[in-house]
Protein backbone atom coordinates (compact mmCIF):
# COMPACT_ATOMS: atom_id res chain seq x y z
CA UNK A 1 0.00 0.00 0.00
CA UNK A 2 2.84 1.83 0.86
CA UNK A 3 4.19 1.43 -2.24
CA UNK A 4 1.00 2.49 -4.38
CA UNK A 5 0.87 5.96 -2.32
CA UNK A 6 4.57 6.47 -3.48
CA UNK A 7 3.72 5.90 -7.17
CA UNK A 8 0.80 8.12 -7.00
CA UNK A 9 2.33 11.06 -5.21
CA UNK A 10 5.39 10.73 -7.68
CA UNK A 11 2.76 10.57 -10.80
CA UNK A 12 0.69 13.64 -9.56
CA UNK A 13 4.01 16.07 -9.52
CA UNK A 14 4.96 14.85 -12.90
CA UNK A 15 1.67 15.83 -13.55
CA UNK A 16 2.01 18.95 -11.70
CA UNK A 17 5.21 20.01 -13.33
CA UNK A 18 4.19 18.97 -16.86
CA UNK A 19 1.09 21.15 -16.36
CA UNK A 20 3.56 23.95 -15.26
CA UNK A 21 5.47 24.26 -17.96
CA UNK A 22 2.15 24.11 -20.48
CA UNK A 23 0.15 26.37 -18.82
CA UNK A 24 1.64 29.78 -17.07
CA UNK A 25 -1.02 32.08 -15.32
CA UNK A 26 1.34 34.48 -15.56
CA UNK A 27 2.13 35.08 -18.75
CA UNK A 28 -1.59 34.90 -19.62
CA UNK A 29 -2.89 36.94 -17.49
CA UNK A 30 0.05 39.56 -18.83
CA UNK A 31 -1.20 38.69 -22.25
CA UNK A 32 -5.10 39.16 -21.25
CA UNK A 33 -4.18 42.10 -19.78
CA UNK A 34 -1.75 44.13 -22.59
CA UNK A 35 -2.43 47.61 -21.87
CA UNK A 36 -1.93 50.87 -24.32
CA UNK A 37 -2.17 54.09 -24.15
CA UNK A 38 -4.86 56.22 -26.02
CA UNK A 39 -6.29 59.14 -26.07
CA UNK A 40 -10.21 60.09 -26.21
CA UNK A 41 -11.54 63.28 -27.27
CA UNK A 42 -14.57 64.64 -26.99
CA UNK A 43 -15.76 67.38 -30.11
CA UNK A 44 -18.42 69.82 -29.48
CA UNK A 45 -19.36 71.43 -33.43
CA UNK A 46 -20.14 74.66 -34.57
CA UNK A 47 -24.36 73.39 -34.39
CA UNK A 48 -23.92 72.07 -30.78
CA UNK A 49 -23.44 68.64 -31.71
CA UNK A 50 -21.18 66.40 -29.57
CA UNK A 51 -19.01 63.16 -30.99
CA UNK A 52 -16.60 61.19 -28.47
CA UNK A 53 -13.53 59.24 -30.04
CA UNK A 54 -9.97 57.94 -30.24
CA UNK A 55 -7.77 60.28 -31.29
CA UNK A 56 -5.00 58.97 -33.60
CA UNK A 57 -3.07 61.90 -33.86
CA UNK A 58 0.20 61.53 -31.77
CA UNK A 59 0.72 65.73 -31.36
CA UNK A 60 -0.81 68.73 -32.63
CA UNK A 61 1.42 70.91 -35.24
CA UNK A 62 1.22 73.91 -33.55
CA UNK A 63 2.33 77.51 -35.05
CA UNK A 64 2.77 81.06 -32.72
CA UNK A 65 4.09 84.30 -33.62
CA UNK A 66 7.30 83.36 -31.88
CA UNK A 67 7.50 79.64 -32.80
CA UNK A 68 6.09 76.44 -35.10
CA UNK A 69 6.41 73.14 -32.76
CA UNK A 70 4.23 70.47 -31.94
CA UNK A 71 2.35 69.28 -28.61
CA UNK A 72 1.97 65.86 -27.28
CA UNK A 73 -1.71 65.67 -27.70
CA UNK A 74 -1.39 64.02 -24.09
CA UNK A 75 -0.28 67.23 -22.57
CA UNK A 76 -3.15 69.01 -23.90
CA UNK A 77 -6.64 69.20 -21.80
CA UNK A 78 -8.65 71.03 -24.11
CA UNK A 79 -8.68 72.85 -27.57
CA UNK A 80 -11.12 76.06 -28.36
CA UNK A 81 -11.46 76.69 -32.26
CA UNK A 82 -12.06 80.30 -33.69
CA UNK A 83 -14.33 81.15 -36.18
CA UNK A 84 -11.62 80.27 -38.79
CA UNK A 85 -11.26 77.17 -38.11
CA UNK A 86 -7.55 77.45 -37.46
CA UNK A 87 -6.76 79.71 -34.96
CA UNK A 88 -7.43 77.89 -31.32
CA UNK A 89 -6.73 78.49 -27.96
CA UNK A 90 -4.80 75.41 -26.42
CA UNK A 91 -4.79 74.79 -22.32
CA UNK A 92 -2.73 72.26 -21.20
CA UNK A 93 -2.86 69.80 -18.26
CA UNK A 94 0.15 72.01 -16.28
CA UNK A 95 -2.10 74.94 -16.97
CA UNK A 96 -0.08 76.75 -19.79
CA UNK A 97 -2.39 78.40 -21.85
CA UNK A 98 -1.09 78.48 -25.54
CA UNK A 99 -2.51 80.65 -28.86
CA UNK A 100 -1.51 80.19 -32.23
CA UNK A 101 -2.59 77.93 -35.38
CA UNK A 102 -2.82 74.50 -35.82
CA UNK A 103 -1.54 73.03 -39.15
CA UNK A 104 -4.65 70.82 -40.00
CA UNK A 105 -7.57 70.67 -42.13
CA UNK A 106 -9.84 67.91 -40.45
CA UNK A 107 -9.41 65.64 -37.41
CA UNK A 108 -9.80 62.08 -37.40
CA UNK A 109 -11.40 60.11 -34.83
CA UNK A 110 -12.05 56.32 -34.35
CA UNK A 111 -16.21 56.23 -32.99
CA UNK A 112 -18.71 53.74 -32.26
CA UNK A 113 -19.86 54.40 -35.22
CA UNK A 114 -16.58 54.02 -37.37
CA UNK A 115 -13.86 56.52 -38.26
CA UNK A 116 -15.10 60.02 -38.81
CA UNK A 117 -13.48 62.65 -40.56
CA UNK A 118 -14.15 66.16 -38.71
CA UNK A 119 -13.27 69.72 -40.55
CA UNK A 120 -11.57 71.66 -38.57
CA UNK A 121 -14.03 75.26 -39.64
CA UNK A 122 -16.86 73.06 -38.21
CA UNK A 123 -15.23 72.22 -34.60
CA UNK A 124 -15.99 74.57 -31.60
CA UNK A 125 -13.99 72.52 -28.91
CA UNK A 126 -12.10 69.39 -28.01
CA UNK A 127 -11.74 67.96 -24.79
CA UNK A 128 -8.69 65.68 -24.54
CA UNK A 129 -8.23 62.91 -21.59
CA UNK A 130 -5.33 60.60 -21.73
CA UNK A 131 -6.82 56.56 -20.79
CA UNK A 132 -5.59 53.13 -21.16
CA UNK A 133 -6.71 50.23 -22.41
CA UNK A 134 -6.90 46.21 -22.28
CA UNK A 135 -6.01 45.11 -25.80
CA UNK A 136 -9.36 43.32 -27.12
CA UNK A 137 -11.67 44.77 -24.41
CA UNK A 138 -14.14 47.80 -24.35
CA UNK A 139 -12.24 51.40 -23.21
CA UNK A 140 -12.65 52.06 -19.54
CA UNK A 141 -14.70 54.41 -18.14
CA UNK A 142 -14.21 58.12 -18.27
CA UNK A 143 -16.66 60.01 -15.69
CA UNK A 144 -15.75 63.26 -17.55
CA UNK A 145 -16.24 62.28 -20.89
CA UNK A 146 -19.26 60.02 -20.25
CA UNK A 147 -21.11 63.03 -18.48
CA UNK A 148 -24.20 64.16 -20.34
CA UNK A 149 -27.69 65.53 -19.69
CA UNK A 150 -28.62 64.24 -23.11
CA UNK A 151 -28.72 60.97 -21.89
CA UNK A 152 -31.36 60.64 -19.44
CA UNK A 153 -29.87 59.58 -15.65
CA UNK A 154 -28.64 56.97 -15.41
CA UNK A 155 -26.54 57.64 -18.20
CA UNK A 156 -25.32 54.29 -18.92
CA UNK A 157 -23.42 53.08 -16.22
CA UNK A 158 -23.20 56.11 -14.43
CA UNK A 159 -25.97 57.86 -12.31
CA UNK A 160 -25.60 61.86 -10.76
CA UNK A 161 -27.82 62.34 -7.44
CA UNK A 162 -27.46 63.25 -4.00
CA UNK A 163 -27.77 61.23 -0.49
CA UNK A 164 -28.66 62.06 2.96
CA UNK A 165 -26.72 63.50 6.08
CA UNK A 166 -26.81 59.33 7.18
CA UNK A 167 -25.92 58.06 3.52
CA UNK A 168 -29.09 55.41 3.71
CA UNK A 169 -30.45 56.37 0.11
CA UNK A 170 -29.28 57.30 -2.74
CA UNK A 171 -31.42 59.62 -5.00
CA UNK A 172 -31.31 60.67 -8.64
CA UNK A 173 -30.91 64.00 -9.70
CA UNK A 174 -34.61 64.85 -12.15
CA UNK A 175 -33.41 68.49 -12.66
CA UNK A 176 -30.92 69.40 -15.87
CA UNK A 177 -30.07 72.39 -17.66
CA UNK A 178 -27.20 74.20 -19.52
CA UNK A 179 -25.82 76.46 -17.51
CA UNK A 180 -24.44 79.11 -19.77
CA UNK A 181 -22.46 76.29 -22.11
CA UNK A 182 -22.25 73.58 -19.36
CA UNK A 183 -24.08 70.73 -18.66
CA UNK A 184 -25.90 70.17 -14.74
CA UNK A 185 -27.36 67.87 -13.04
CA UNK A 186 -29.52 69.20 -9.87
CA UNK A 187 -32.35 68.37 -7.13
CA UNK A 188 -35.49 69.28 -7.61
CA UNK A 189 -37.33 71.47 -6.34
CA UNK A 190 -34.34 73.63 -7.32
CA UNK A 191 -32.69 76.10 -4.56
CA UNK A 192 -31.79 79.43 -5.81
CA UNK A 193 -28.14 78.19 -6.64
CA UNK A 194 -29.29 74.73 -7.99
CA UNK A 195 -27.52 72.83 -5.39
CA UNK A 196 -26.73 69.85 -4.83
CA UNK A 197 -25.79 69.65 -8.18
CA UNK A 198 -23.06 68.02 -10.64
CA UNK A 199 -21.77 69.37 -13.88
CA UNK A 200 -18.73 69.78 -16.13
CA UNK A 201 -17.27 73.40 -17.25
CA UNK A 202 -18.03 73.56 -20.84
CA UNK A 203 -17.29 77.42 -20.95
CA UNK A 204 -14.74 79.15 -22.54
CA UNK A 205 -13.12 79.87 -18.83
CA UNK A 206 -12.87 78.53 -15.36
CA UNK A 207 -16.00 79.35 -13.13
CA UNK A 208 -15.72 78.81 -8.89
CA UNK A 209 -12.81 77.05 -8.86
CA UNK A 210 -13.49 74.53 -11.69
CA UNK A 211 -11.31 74.38 -14.89
CA UNK A 212 -12.39 74.13 -18.37
CA UNK A 213 -13.04 70.39 -18.65
CA UNK A 214 -13.42 69.46 -15.50
CA UNK A 215 -16.24 67.79 -13.79
CA UNK A 216 -17.59 68.69 -10.37
CA UNK A 217 -19.51 68.26 -7.55
CA UNK A 218 -21.29 70.86 -5.14
CA UNK A 219 -23.02 69.64 -1.39
CA UNK A 220 -26.49 70.67 -0.61
CA UNK A 221 -26.87 73.96 1.49
CA UNK A 222 -27.45 71.47 4.49
CA UNK A 223 -23.95 69.59 3.94
CA UNK A 224 -26.20 66.41 1.73
CA UNK A 225 -23.77 64.87 -0.47
CA UNK A 226 -23.57 64.95 -3.98
CA UNK A 227 -22.90 61.55 -5.37
CA UNK A 228 -21.80 60.39 -8.83
CA UNK A 229 -22.29 56.50 -9.09
CA UNK A 230 -20.64 54.04 -11.31
CA UNK A 231 -22.78 50.75 -11.26
CA UNK A 232 -20.73 47.33 -12.90
CA UNK A 233 -22.15 46.13 -16.13
CA UNK A 234 -20.46 42.80 -15.17
CA UNK A 235 -18.50 40.77 -12.65
CA UNK A 236 -14.74 41.30 -12.50
CA UNK A 237 -11.99 43.32 -10.49
CA UNK A 238 -11.75 47.24 -11.78
CA UNK A 239 -8.85 49.79 -10.95
CA UNK A 240 -10.41 52.72 -9.87
CA UNK A 241 -8.13 55.77 -10.63
CA UNK A 242 -8.57 59.32 -10.39
CA UNK A 243 -8.19 62.67 -8.39
CA UNK A 244 -10.39 65.21 -6.26
CA UNK A 245 -9.40 69.03 -6.75
CA UNK A 246 -9.44 71.47 -4.14
CA UNK A 247 -11.83 73.44 -6.38
CA UNK A 248 -13.04 76.62 -4.54
CA UNK A 249 -12.11 78.10 -1.94
CA UNK A 250 -14.47 75.76 1.06
CA UNK A 251 -12.90 72.73 2.24
CA UNK A 252 -15.52 69.85 1.41
CA UNK A 253 -15.32 65.76 2.94
CA UNK A 254 -14.44 63.62 0.05
CA UNK A 255 -14.86 60.47 -0.05
CA UNK A 256 -15.96 56.71 -1.70
CA UNK A 257 -18.33 53.94 -0.89
CA UNK A 258 -19.06 50.30 -2.25
CA UNK A 259 -22.31 50.13 -0.62
CA UNK A 260 -22.14 51.27 2.89
CA UNK A 261 -18.44 50.53 3.44
CA UNK A 262 -15.79 53.07 3.02
CA UNK A 263 -13.03 52.41 0.52
CA UNK A 264 -11.54 55.66 0.65
CA UNK A 265 -11.68 59.35 2.67
CA UNK A 266 -10.27 62.53 2.20
CA UNK A 267 -10.67 66.47 3.47
CA UNK A 268 -10.76 69.08 0.32
CA UNK A 269 -8.61 66.92 -2.25
CA UNK A 270 -6.69 63.99 -2.42
CA UNK A 271 -5.57 60.96 -5.03
CA UNK A 272 -6.70 57.69 -5.27
CA UNK A 273 -5.55 54.25 -7.30
CA UNK A 274 -7.20 50.72 -5.84
CA UNK A 275 -8.22 47.73 -7.15
CA UNK A 276 -11.96 46.25 -6.38
CA UNK A 277 -13.95 43.15 -7.13
CA UNK A 278 -17.40 43.98 -8.09
CA UNK A 279 -20.32 42.45 -9.16
CA UNK A 280 -22.66 43.16 -12.04
CA UNK A 281 -25.73 45.55 -10.52
CA UNK A 282 -23.51 46.55 -7.32
CA UNK A 283 -22.18 50.23 -7.45
CA UNK A 284 -19.25 52.80 -6.35
CA UNK A 285 -20.01 55.78 -5.02
CA UNK A 286 -18.02 59.16 -5.50
CA UNK A 287 -19.31 61.77 -2.86
CA UNK A 288 -18.49 65.66 -2.00
CA UNK A 289 -20.45 66.15 1.46
CA UNK A 290 -19.71 67.67 4.87
CA UNK A 291 -20.02 71.30 4.05
CA UNK A 292 -21.63 74.25 1.54
CA UNK A 293 -20.01 77.19 1.04
CA UNK A 294 -18.16 77.46 -2.17
CA UNK A 295 -18.13 73.48 -2.09
CA UNK A 296 -17.10 73.19 -5.87
CA UNK A 297 -15.11 70.10 -6.15
CA UNK A 298 -13.57 68.47 -9.26
CA UNK A 299 -13.38 64.78 -9.84
CA UNK A 300 -10.90 62.98 -12.15
CA UNK A 301 -11.90 59.38 -12.32
CA UNK A 302 -11.10 56.41 -14.84
CA UNK A 303 -12.40 52.97 -14.30
CA UNK A 304 -10.86 49.85 -16.01
CA UNK A 305 -11.85 46.25 -16.39
CA UNK A 306 -8.71 44.24 -15.05
CA UNK A 307 -10.27 41.20 -15.17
Amino acid sequence: MRDKNVILINLAIIFLVFMSSVIKPDKIFAEEQEVKNITRAAVTLTDNSYIIGILSLPSLPFQTSYAKFDIPVEQISNIKFQSDGKTVFVELYNKDKLTGVINLTSLELETIFGKVSINTENINKIMLVNNRIIVGSRLQYNATLDFSIRNGNPNGVWSYGWMPKDFNMFNLYTGSQMNISSPQWYREPRNEDYTPMIWRIDDDSSRCGVAVGQLSLHPSSTNEASVLRWTAASDGVYNFNGQFFRGDTGIMKIGIRHGSDWLWQGSDAGIFNFERSVKAGESIDFLVYGGYGSGNTPLELTILKLQ
